[in-house]
């Protein structure tokens, strides 16, 4: 129960999230996930799908994201302008 209310909050928030977004943010862009149980549900999903078609980046999407990258994220990005 405590995951089922996790997922369908978290599907509205990022449903809220988009709408905001411009078309060509969303046509243009790519969506980063994080692996928490609560971001991967099948809800979840299909919502960001809904507005990122395949251009979405997690563990079992299309475009791939090992979790184990020295890549860059998004904090990384953020923390860079405070050190």
């Amino acid at each position: 129960l405590f995951r089922k209310f996790d997922c369908c909050k978290i599907s509205r928030y990022l449903q809220q999230f988009f709408e905001e977004f411009h078309d060509e943010e969303i046509v243009d862009g790519c969506f980063q996930q994080g692996g928490a149980a609560a971001h991967t549900t099948l809800e979840t999903l299909n919502t960001i799908q809904e507005f990122f078609d395949e251009r979405v980046i997690n563990q079992n999407a299309a475009i791939p994201y090992p979790s184990k990258s020295c890549d860059f994220t998004p904090c990384d990005f953020f923390l860079c302008n405070y050190l």
